[in-house]
């Protein structure tokens, strides 16, 4: 029985920890999946669609003389928008979007759900609270992206002209002092 309640009282914690990131990630990928489906059958209404410019500077690009169907998913301002078609006009890609509703409803859900669980609701002076901030739980990821650290470059340095050799032994011994002074950095 204590074997019982202990697995029970694991499985709980366990899904404390990491089912409920599982939970709402099924549920967007639920909604992602019925407006995929949507934009395949073509019931969606044409009033809803939004037109994204991009500018495009490619050479020899022709126009193209009609739309044709595209898929994926961009995040403007907090709305989520699925892709529905596009088409190349002289050195404009004309995209044409749906707003995702049911993926923003799950993920508004998720972030008043952490913001809850995570007490960062603050009350107003009247009573009612204030809407949970934007991203209340930071992703398991590195703090700063890869890309980022590969554009930061140092500055250049002169090679110097004289080497000096040191004997392993010396260099090993402990701190000894500078036979000459570093080279100086070009800004």
């Amino acid at each position: 029985m204590k074997q019982v309640v202990a697995a029970s009282l694991l499985l709980v914690q366990l899904f404390t920890l990491g089912g409920y990131r599982l939970l709402f990630r099924g549920f967007e990928h639920r909604a992602e999946r019925r407006m995929a489906a949507r934009i395949d059958d073509s019931r969606y209404d044409e009033r809803l669609l939004r037109e994204i410019r991009v500018p495009v500077n490619l050479p020899y690009q022709t126009d193209w003389p009609d739309f044709e169907p595209y898929s994926g998913d961009i995040e403007i301002g907090g709305v989520h928008y699925s892709y529905v078609k596009r088409r190349l006009v002289r050195d404009t890609m004309v995209l044409l979007v749906l707003p995702n509703t049911d993926r923003m409803r799950v993920t508004h859900a998720r972030e008043t759900f952490y913001a809850l669980v995570n007490d960062l609701e603050r009350l107003s002076e009247d009573g009612p609270a204030t809407p949970p901030p934007a991203k209340p739980v930071k992703p398991f990821s590195s703090e700063y992206p890869a890309s980022d650290l590969a554009s930061v470059s140092a500055a250049p340095c002169p090679e110097p002209s004289v080497h000096l050799m040191l004997p392993l032994g010396h260099i090993s011994a402990g701190w000894q002092p500078s036979p000459f002074r570093p080279p100086g950095c070009l800004a």
